[in-house]
């Protein structure tokens, strides 16, 4: 059914809470509010204020399965240089309204009928929670959230003033091209099997997590006591229908005339042992823009922002550089 856009009554609803596991105590610094899209979705979102005046806010956007405990740790870093963090659970995750049925067996699957509309929602959580608060605006995405930064910067060139992506999701880890995989995907959507998991993906097994993700095993372990603590959080395999969204947005992120439009700078963090992403694609789309420069951590897997203390240190200094620049 569909809503009016806006704010829903927090204490008629449980989304309004945060999970806790310790450790974790940025977290009650979180102001929850839950918005409801004009297509009837109610997305959890949060900000955090640091103690001090904030110098500009965060846009942070989440990978794909993420949620916004597990990114307590970036939180608190960004906090500590005094600027205000604005985020959200994407429809589908987290504890936001699934895009399958909840109340099914599908609904650790990951959904969506269009990538645009994770830009809606992106687009609607800054204008009622991010827009009135200082300047200048940022935005960090990590893998699918580094992808949206990078739609969302081509269609808003003028919102923020500088970008920080953390293996953005620009081509998968796959032994079939990109055009290959959207064939594909696409082929199953039209026959009726869009809902359905794509190869290799599955419901989240927790007697059997497989970590691909970091090599740092503190903080994978971290990541997967939120799910343990709380199983709405999880969100797992993609579909195919999913599969195919993605590949067309990054078909359509790369084109020329899309790029043309990027205009603002941007640092793109790239691991050296990403499993889940391609970081050749990512070396390629910065070599094709100008405002992007390209950052690379050899040892670091896919979740850049999860992983050593060591990989963790050169990754701020390198963005404490990159926001000192003069614009």
């Amino acid at each position: 059914m569909k809503k009016n856009a806006g704010m829903v009554e927090p204490d008629l609803d449980p989304m309004t809470r945060l999970v806790r596991i310790g450790g974790d105590e940025v977290l009650d610094r979180g102001d929850i509010e839950v918005l409801e899209t004009p297509d009837g979705y109610r997305l959890r979102t949060g900000v955090f204020l640091p103690r001090r005046k904030a110098i500009g806010t965060f846009l942070l956007l989440h990978g794909y399965t993420e949620f916004i405990e597990k990114y307590a740790e970036v939180i608190d870093e960004l906090l500590k240089r005094k600027y205000a963090v604005v985020t959200f659970d994407w429809r589908g995750q987290g504890l936001s309204d699934r895009t399958l049925d909840p109340a099914s067996d599908r609904h650790q699957r990951g959904f969506v009928e269009d990538f645009s509309h994770y830009a809606d929602d992106a687009d609607l959580v800054y204008h009622v929670r991010m827009k009135d608060l200082p300047q200048p605006h940022y935005i960090l995405g990590h893998s699918m959230g580094g992808h949206m930064a990078l739609r969302i910067l081509e269609e808003r060139p003028y919102r923020f003033e500088k970008a920080v992506l953390s293996a953005p999701m620009v081509g998968f880890v796959v032994n079939i091209p990109l055009p290959g995989v959207v064939r594909m995907a696409h082929a199953m959507v039209l026959v009726g099997r869009g809902d359905e998991y794509a190869p290799h993906s599955t419901d989240f097994d927790p007697d059997n997590p497989i970590n691909m993700v970091t090599s740092d095993e503190e903080r994978w372990q971290r990541s997967l006591a939120y799910w343990i603590a709380e199983p709405r959080l999880v969100t797992h395999g993609v579909t195919w229908r999913w599969l195919y969204e993605a590949g067309r947005s990054m078909r359509r992120i790369a084109r020329r005339d899309r790029l043309a439009r990027l205009i603002t700078p941007t640092l793109l963090a790239s691991a050296g042992v990403d499993l889940i992403v391609s970081s050749e694609a990512q070396v390629e789309l910065a070599n094709r823009s100008y405002p992007i420069t390209l950052s690379r951590f050899p040892t670091a897997m896919h979740e850049i922002l999860m992983e050593t203390d060591e990989i963790l240190f050169d990754f701020w200094q390198r963005f404490d550089g990159f926001l000192a620049k003069p614009v």
